[in-house]
């Protein structure tokens, strides 16, 4: 069954896993399997390619409040910032296998690394504005999309499956 008011935006993108909505220019971004960052209309019509990132397999995306994209790689494991000119850089430290990106109010960069399917090694890491990287929950069971509401973070872990909720305080994760 197709639900009324279906229809496709744009097509041919090389296996896209995460979309993000950029306020600023009104268009929406998708990743790709051999590390494209696609800009596209939500009108439909063909996707621009912004930027290239060698090596780079993108997962989700988010946006900061000055317009930078924000990528989950875990081709390159790490996250990566593409400026609105298409320069990209590495934010923050390495991540084994990062998937899944959200800020919080105070501008800090909440990714979930996923770690093994198998293993209890996913983790929650935070990247603090100044790129400082810290884990600061490990033991997940694929850690994947996370979502900030207040003092919670919301966290999927898709092994198990399950949707966890941890306290945030001043920036740490409270067991």
């Amino acid at each position: 069954m197709v639900a009324a008011g279906l229809r496709t935006v744009v097509a041919g993108l090389d296996h896209p896993e995460g979309v993000c909505w950029s306020p600023d220019e009104g268009l929406v971004y998708a990743g790709g399997e051999a590390g494209q960052v696609y800009r596209f209309s939500c009108d439909g019509g063909d996707a621009e390619i912004v930027a290239t990132i060698g090596g780079g397999f993108l997962l989700g995306l988010a946006f900061d409040g000055a317009g930078r994209l924000y990528v989950c790689d875990p081709g390159n494991g790490c996250v990566q910032r593409v400026s609105p000119d298409g320069c990209v850089e590495r934010y923050g430290e390495p991540i084994g296998f990062p998937n899944y990106p959200v800020f919080d109010g105070q501008g800090r960069l909440w990714v979930s690394d996923s770690g093994g399917w198998e293993g209890m090694d996913g983790a929650i890491v935070r990247i603090d504005p100044d790129g400082v990287t810290e884990r600061v929950i490990d033991g997940l069971a694929f850690a994947n999309g996370l979502a900030i509401d207040g003092d919670w973070l919301y966290a999927v872990e898709s092994a198990w499956p399950r949707v966890i909720r941890l306290p945030l305080r001043g920036g740490a994760v409270e067991p």
